[in-house]
């Protein structure tokens, strides 16, 4: 037993034209379809004409987001590799200026990072922990400025304890003070 069957696909019955003729085993209950891979609208090359160009578009968008959040971590490695040196740590207890010149230099790179939208989810993540990093360096930059006034040690002899010694001494304090307890 065989069928023919004539098959128009378009808006007016005109793009593609197929003719075939069925037929059916016997021991068969339904038939098989399957697509053809030869049939594209315009409809579908123009969706997806679409689609790759606002890729594209995000794509390049977020590569700009994640360069500008690179650069502001790249200049918090700088400014951590400044707070840890130990000349940088005594003229911020020395000097109220050079505190607030760290504070503000940290303070400018987030609002860097605060300028950066978090539409995709990896741009968030990488932003948050940057900015995470920067509070952090701000709260050590916080607490080497008020060890100013309350870690001032005077050694053996009644001299002041400064440098390595002042460190040595401030770290002995903390194990005495947790051994106490």
């Amino acid at each position: 037993m065989a069928t023919e069957v004539t098959l128009s696909i378009g808006p007016l019955r005109s793009l593609q034209t197929w003719k075939f003729k069925l037929t059916k085993p016997e021991n068969l209950k339904h038939l098989p379809v399957t697509a053809s891979s030869h049939f594209h609208s315009n409809i579908s090359s123009a969706d997806t004409a679409a689609a790759r160009i606002q890729s594209g578009y995000r794509s390049h968008k977020i590569r700009g987001l994640y360069k500008t959040i690179s650069s502001v971590h790249q200049e918090a490695n700088r400014a951590q590799s400044t707070i840890q040196r130990q000349e940088t740590v005594d003229a911020i207890r020395s000097d109220e200026k050079e505190r607030l010149r760290m504070n503000e230099t940290l303070m400018s790179l987030l609002l860097r990072l605060d300028s950066v939208p978090g539409s995709d989810p990896t741009i968030r993540e990488a932003r948050r922990k940057v900015s995470r990093r920067i509070v952090g360096m701000q709260e050590v930059l916080d607490s080497i400025s008020e060890a100013k006034d309350e870690n001032q040690w005077y050694d053996d002899e009644g001299g002041l304890c400064t440098g390595k010694k002042r460190w040595r001494k401030r770290l002995c304090s903390i194990v005495k003070k947790n051994l106490e307890k």
